[in-house]
């Protein structure tokens, strides 16, 4: 890529952060485009830069709000490099798109004003035209772009700018999450399931996705979503039927067999009184046979991957229990928000050793709070 001439694009809230990221590129070869505001900046810096309005031909307009929404701009960096051709002499053919957002901050009193609008849009287009363009977020990429250039002798390669869009994506996304919370109290109920209550009965809670299909029973509460999630990651793709029974995320009974009658049976045995009200998980389909030995047991939610019809109405006649046709869809991240960030973790999955005994009490083991013992 060091051949490809670089063609750039700024626009930044704070103006200082971006020069000497702008300084690298225009010694790299690139020329430098900048909406109005970061084009006076640079250039007072002494740098050679082109301001935007010269290219779209009207100043910012509603005091900023508008100054980058043109298509004169966004088909210079939305156009596949075989359509560049295509493009009009005078519109740049931008492969490095530069942003730095407003700073949001939903606690100030004028926090709508800072929604971002056209810095949003140019790097979403940069970043889904990765194959020919660089979307770099600023200022946390900043340090890395310069060593990418020096690296590079220009543009990175496509697997780096991969990198990038990736980042930029998810940027862009925590971004509208902050927005999203500045909006709303609470989740909003036209794409999110209310549950009956939250981890407690005082606490109100929603589901932002699409719940297995159930039969009978109550609907599902944030306590019943957590067990089944955690007994699918015990039971999930094991040779052998299996079966695990939970209490708020804890296994107290877990176990494989050679028929899943005694996988339940060894299950419940493990400590029948906490199996009471419990969530039972399993990875084989349920027949009339299997829930008959439930007989007596009460059941709050029962999990599978298949329910015969003889079977459903056997526990619709006999049980309250709710029925729960589910399959295991793990994620690749597992995301929670803390400390007014995000953290992100690979999930804790399969990863197991060769002594069926031990690696099926590592499944378990991963489910336990720290300092556990199976």
């Amino acid at each position: 890529m060091a051949n490809e001439k670089l063609y750039a694009l700024l626009s930044a809230w704070n103006k200082e952060n971006v020069v000497s990221l702008a300084q690298a590129l225009y010694q790299h070869g690139a020329e430098l485009w900048a909406s109005a505001g970061t084009a006076q900046f640079l250039s007072a810096q002494g740098l050679p830069v082109n301001s935007l309005e010269t290219l779209t031909g009207f100043r910012e307009l509603l005091g900023g709000r508008v100054k980058t929404l043109h298509p004169s701009i966004f088909s210079g960096i939305l156009a596949r490099r075989a359509e560049l051709s295509s493009l009009p002499p005078e519109i740049p053919p931008w492969n490095v798109v530069v942003v730095e957002l407003y700073p949001f901050d939903r606690h100030t009193e004028e926090w709508v004003e800072r929604i971002d609008i056209g810095g949003v849009t140019l790097l979403r287009a940069a970043a889904k035209n990765f194959e020919r363009v660089w979307a770099i977020v600023g200022p946390y990429h900043y340090s890395r772009a310069i060593q990418n250039l020096e690296n590079y002798k220009g543009l990175p390669p496509q697997e780096i700018r991969y990198q990038y869009a990736a980042e930029t994506f998810l940027y862009c996304s925590q971004y509208d999450a902050q927005i999203v919370q500045g909006f709303v109290s609470k989740p909003a109920e036209s794409f999110c399931t209310p549950l009956r209550y939250g981890e407690n009965p005082h606490q109100e809670a929603f589901f932002l996705g699409e719940l297995p299909p159930t039969i009978g029973g109550k609907p599902l509460s944030y306590n019943n979503i957590m067990d089944i999630e955690m007994g699918l990651r015990i039971v999930s793709n094991w040779p052998q039927p299996a079966c695990v029974i939970l209490k708020h995320t804890q296994p107290c009974g877990a176990a494989y067999g050679k028929t899943p009658e005694e996988a339940y049976q060894k299950a419940y045995a493990a400590d029948p009184e906490a199996a009471y009200g419990g969530v039972v998980v399993c990875n084989f389909a349920i027949t009339t046979e299997w829930a008959a030995q439930t007989k007596g047991h009460f059941i709050e939610v029962l999990a599978a991957p298949l329910f015969s019809p003889e079977a459903i109405d056997w526990l619709s006649t006999h049980k309250s229990t709710t029925l729960v046709k589910v399959v295991a869809n793990f994620p690749l991240w597992e995301v929670r928000f803390a400390m007014g960030g995000w953290l992100w973790q690979k999930p804790h999955l399969h990863d197991e050793p060769e002594d069926e005994e031990i690696r099926w009490a590592a499944r378990i083991l991963r489910t336990l709070y720290s300092n556990a013992i199976v």
